[in-house]
C-alpha cells in the first residue's frame, strides 16, 4: 500500500494525539534515556501497545487507528501515515 504522511508530533512528556481520519502506520523514535510506551486506538478503545527502547525507532503498519497515546519521560518524535487511497473519517472506526 502506498502511504501518505498525515502529521508529525514530538514531545518530552506523556501526551495523546487524536486525528479525524483512519490511519494505518505509526513511526516513533525514542531519543530519551528511558523506554517509552505508545498505544494506538480509536475514540472508544485502545488497540495496540508497544514499548520502544531508548535510541530505537518503531516504523510499522498497525491496526487501523485514530488516536496515539505516548507515555514518555524524555524526547521523542514521530509521525502517522494513512493509505493514499483511504479517506475515511475516524467515525468509521468502532
Amino acid at each position: 500500500m502506498t502511504t501518505v504522511t498525515v502529521s508529525s508530533f514530538n514531545g518530552v512528556a506523556s501526551k495523546s494525539y487524536e486525528y479525524p481520519m483512519i490511519l494505518h502506520e505509526l513511526v516513533i523514535n525514542n531519543q530519551g534515556t528511558k523506554p517509552l510506551t505508545v498505544t494506538t486506538g480509536t475514540r472508544r478503545r485502545d488497540l495496540d501497545t508497544f514499548t520502544i527502547a531508548p535510541g530505537e525507532t518503531f516504523d510499522e503498519r498497525v491496526q487501523r487507528f485514530s488516536k496515539v497515546r505516548v507515555d514518555a519521560d524524555g524526547l521523542y518524535y514521530g509521525l502517522v501515515r494513512r493509505g493514499s487511497d483511504a479517506f475515511w473519517g475516524a467515525e468509521y472506526l468502532d
